[in-house]
């Protein structure tokens, strides 16, 4: 009896176990979604390359979603494999590419595909995250393109209450923004999360507060990011309020704190931040643009603000404040702490009115400890007001004599747009460390020529040109700039 009752148990118990199966788009069902509907936990969706016109939901599933690079590792297949949404209904019926929101967990995968054309915009189908959104879920998101979404918080990413990981994803030209209110997150939009990111570029995207990441009452590690040409109105490259955050191995540049078009200041064209812990190590901030803290800075409307910065083998070179602090602007109780070991390099910033390198509005004395610096002897033209800062530097840049910030510029620069987004018309800047034939050229979404802006031989130094929309629809225009070798292209958006 004791026999047959065992065979019987263990005929159930295999039965009951289910096989992981693979199933395969468009072979076995023409959607991706339809597979997603048919899978259970553990199984795998393995999409062949084109485009899938839909919008995903996992619902809870803990799967993996794939294209053929799961198989071969070729990585093409991730511009091969393409999600977009529906752009054929109007505004308000579109909706988002992807959506984790049913506590999908971290053995849940999403690898080697691009999504694009997202759009969330309004309150019936969600707000957040154009490209994704994750909403109390830890997925592991891999090997993406997240490219041209829409949103009003996270135009590529938004991550609430997550615990996902992201790596080696590129988020390129997503936008947040809405003419009624202040957005957030152009590129990613963290709240109440702790996350990892890992080998991601972050380029051309826009907010009106972190262009590049926005966070609030989050941890994040980041490993080894580009954060580039991203433009918010303050925070640049990024913007975090309540936030720990540590960095190793990131590069932040060409960002821009623009202000906004109601005259309020941009500040942290690199990083602005808000009662955070910053911790950056080997790291490279450079040619970031902003009205106050080109570089690194707090921001200016919270008073109190208790932050507190650890600096370790961290650049910050070639900043550019309209106003004060080129390189590292801080106030209130913030801390700042520069490692003795492993030194900083701060020169070569630039501001217009006070702290070319340094500005402190802050209680707090900070002790500058680093390999190079502008002068070996600063004075209150590199650090304002000079009182509060005290010194320790190994190597200089220039002679200790105070002539004046060199005003010819040393590379080339095209910066964002401002306003941006504009109506109708904006003032594009851009600099030239030597005369060439430079042309600035305005182009529609299709590549169409709109506007010459100038095309003749200028001298070196900052050229500024006003560009105006006036004759032109509503939409995405991108601007380039040729001198000799150098190309360079950004977007800016029209809305009238």
């Amino acid at each position: 009896m004791k026999i047959i009752l065992g065979a019987i148990q263990l005929f159930l118990l295999i039965n009951t176990i289910s096989v992981a199966e693979i199933i395969n788009i468009p072979a076995d069902i023409d959607s991706i979604q339809g597979g997603i509907n048919m899978a259970v936990d553990g199984d795998t969706v393995l999409v062949q390359p084109g485009i899938y016109v839909e919008s995903i939901n996992f619902y809870g599933k803990n799967i993996v979603v794939g294209s053929l690079m799961l198989t071969t590792s070729d990585t093409s297949y991730i511009s091969k494999t393409i999600i977009r949404a529906d752009t054929s209904v109007g505004p308000h019926d579109r909706r988002r590419v992807i959506t984790f929101e049913n506590g999908e967990n971290s053995t849940t995968l999403l690898s080697g595909f691009t999504i694009e054309l997202g759009f969330s915009y309004n309150t019936l189908f969600g707000c957040n995250g154009g490209g994704i959104s994750i909403d109390k879920s830890n997925p592991t998101c891999t090997n993406l393109i997240i490219r041209n979404n829409w949103s009003c918080k996270g135009g590529g990413v938004y991550c609430d209450s997550s615990a996902a990981r992201f790596s080696h994803i590129k988020v390129l030209s997503n936008f947040a923004g809405r003419p009624d209110f202040s957005c957030t997150g152009g590129g990613f939009h963290f709240e109440n999360s702790n996350l990892h990111l890992e080998n991601i570029l972050i380029i051309n995207n826009e907010s009106s507060c972190g262009g590049g990441i926005f966070c609030f009452n989050s941890e994040l590690i980041l490993n080894n990011l580009t954060i580039k040409n991203n433009c918010g109105e303050s925070g640049g490259g990024i913007f975090c309020e309540n936030s720990d955050i540590t960095m190793d191995g990131v590069t932040i540049t060409g960002n821009i704190a623009a202000g906004s078009a109601h005259a309020a200041p941009g500040f942290g064209g690199g990083i602005c931040f808000v009662n955070s812990n910053l911790n950056i190590i080997n790291s490279i901030i450079y040619n970031d643009t902003a009205t106050y803290g080109a570089g690194i800075s707090n921001f200016y409307f919270s008073n109190p603000d208790s932050s507190y910065i650890s600096l370790s083998r961290v650049n910050i070179i070639n900043n550019f404040s309209e106003n004060s602090g080129g390189g590292l602007y801080i106030r209130s109780n913030t801390k700042c702490a520069f490692d003795t070991f492993n030194r900083c390099n701060i020169y070569n910033n630039y501001a217009n009115q006070s702290g070319k390198d340094l500005f402190s509005d802050c209680l707090n004395i900070t002790s500058v400890i680093v390999d190079t610096f502008t002068v070996l002897e600063p004075d209150s033209f590199y650090a304002y007001p000079l009182e509060k800062f005290t010194f320790d530097i190994n190597n200089v840049v220039m002679t200790n004599i105070n002539i004046g910030y060199c005003e010819t510029p040393t590379n080339f620069v095209l910066f964002q747009n401002y306003p941006n987004p504009f109506n109708p018309s904006t003032r594009i800047k851009f600099q030239i460390p030597n005369a060439q034939f430079t042309t600035l050229k305005v182009y529609d979404t299709l590549g169409k020529e709109v506007s010459t802006l100038v095309s003749k031989k200028l001298n070196s130094g900052t050229h500024n040109y006003t560009f105006d929309g006036k004759n032109l629809a509503s939409g995405i225009y991108y601007y380039q700039l040729v001198a000799g070798d150098y190309r360079e292209v950004r977007k800016m958006i029209l809305i009238k």
